[in-house]
């Protein structure tokens, strides 16, 4: 029996990369198209690819990121002290509040607002 032609190294019995199909076939039907579309326009013009190939190919074009959602991080200093200013400041808080410890129930009040 005879041996059926078999693509190797990534290429398309056509010769042509199969990485440089799937991203010929994403020009052709938007950045936003499923792998299951061009899986289908690729199976029509006789390359097999894989759904996980297509993924992969379509995530290294680029598009969308998403970041990893949470909280931001609190603006301070790499070292985490705080500036002569930010403390000064602090100083005439406590002052105008009449003490340290009026001061921060005050502070802790704001938090619990926001």
């Amino acid at each position: 029996m005879a041996k059926k032609k078999v693509a190797r190294g990534g290429r398309s019995t056509s010769g042509v990369n199969k990485a440089q199909e799937i991203r010929d076939q994403f020009a052709a039907l938007g950045a936003d198209a499923r792998p299951k579309d061009v899986i289908a326009a690729l199976a029509a013009k006789g390359v097999k690819v894989s759904s996980a190939q297509v993924s992969n190919i379509k995530s290294k074009l680029g598009g969308k990121r998403r970041g990893k959602p949470g909280r931001k991080p609190a603006h301070s200093n790499s070292n985490g002290a705080v500036s002569l200013a930010a403390l000064l400041d602090a100083k005439r808080l406590a002052q105008k509040m009449g003490g340290v410890e009026a001061a921060k129930r005050a502070l802790d009040v704001l938090v619990r607002l926001q």
